[in-house]
């Protein structure tokens, strides 16, 4: 649990005009604590929230340690029971709920809506009884625009996805401005570009450096799905968390916001920059394009930038720092 004190918080790149402040200053619940909960998790309590956390499972390994300082309660967001009783005292809530991956979606779009779409229904239910509760909805940066002919997407450009995950995404987006809109909830909903860094997971189909680095390490034949040259747009981890807590104080503006690195590196861009960092080959598996897969998507930040004085971190330093962790965990941390 959290204790009554102050700490310094170090400004960090993003330069926020952090002060120590009492601790009591606000209070946010943070429903889901996988790779990018965990890391929001901690950026919040070193900016002395009080955080409450919903999470299916605790973390082990590695993400284990950025709960320190907030409340965990074990629970699943399929069950408002738990969700009800944590929203009584909370000014704001994130939902970084971890999804089905792409693949997994596609496979069962069904399913994937049942399991993702009630629960944050359900939710928006509970928050319109009490509107005054910020929210703030991680959704996907990429899978929600498609392909799109524009080197850069900014939020006006019309969402057209080409998967069930990207769809799925989309209409929970559309529920979230619908409550926003009717019942003066205030939202956000930040279009999240591909995440990455410390802690990632490799064997859950998502998180494409995570598996780049697991098989530099290992030896194992990386899949590269086409001719290896789809443009992605890359943030670290860190970057994603400090705009989220950063975001939490930022009264009034848009509603949709991109979250990405405004720049764009492509597969076999990306295998290069891995194997600089690690010192190691990697063996390349090329196989056939996936329908699902979007060609080009480079997120444009600058109306971020309007709101948040936001520096994302180069993608060199940040897949160093991302090899410094994982190089250093053994096989089956990196499985968790």
């Amino acid at each position: 649990m959290i204790t009554d004190g102050v700490l310094p918080v170090p400004r960090g790149r993003l330069q926020m005009p952090w002060r120590p402040v009492p601790r009591a200053r606000a209070r946010v619940l943070v429903l889901g604590a996988g790779f990018i909960g965990a890391h929001i998790v901690r950026v919040l309590v070193e900016a002395n929230y009080q955080v409450d956390v919903l999470t299916r499972s605790a973390p082990r390994g590695e993400l284990s340690s950025l709960l320190d300082g907030a409340s965990v309660v074990l629970g699943d967001v399929m069950s408002m029971g738990p969700v009800a009783g944590l929203l009584a005292e909370v000014d704001h809530v994130v939902y970084a709920v971890g999804s089905s991956s792409p693949i997994e979606s596609d496979l069962n779009p069904a399913a994937d809506v049942l399991a993702v779409v009630p629960p944050v229904i359900q939710l928006l239910e509970l928050l319109r009884l009490r509107p005054s509760v910020g929210f703030t909805y991680l959704s996907s940066g990429g899978a929600v625009y498609g392909n799109v002919s524009s080197p850069l997407v900014n939020e006006d450009t019309l969402p057209e996805p080409i998967s069930s995950y990207g769809i799925l995404k989309l209409t929970t987006e559309k529920y979230v401005q619908m409550y926003g809109e009717l019942h003066g909830i205030p939202i956000r909903i930040l279009r999240v570009a591909n995440a990455y860094g410390p802690g990632q997971p490799w064997v859950k189909g998502q998180g494409i450096v995570a598996r780049m680095m697991h098989s530099a390490l290992t030896g194992m034949r990386f899949p590269v799905f086409g001719d290896g040259q789809s443009v992605r747009d890359y943030v670290y981890i860190d970057d994603i968390a400090q705009v989220v807590a950063g975001l939490i104080s930022c009264k009034g503006g848009h509603r949709i916001l991109n979250l990405g690195s405004g720049t764009g590196h492509t597969i076999l861009d990306l295998i290069r920059l891995v194997e600089e960092v690690s010192g190691r080959a990697i063996n390349v598996d090329f196989k056939q394009a996936r329908s699902f897969d979007v060609r080009s998507n480079v997120l444009d930040i600058q109306r971020l930038r309007q709101a948040l004085p936001y520096n994302p971190l180069h993608i060199s330093t940040g897949l160093h720092r991302t090899w410094q962790s994982m190089s250093a965990l053994d096989l089956e941390e990196m499985a968790v």
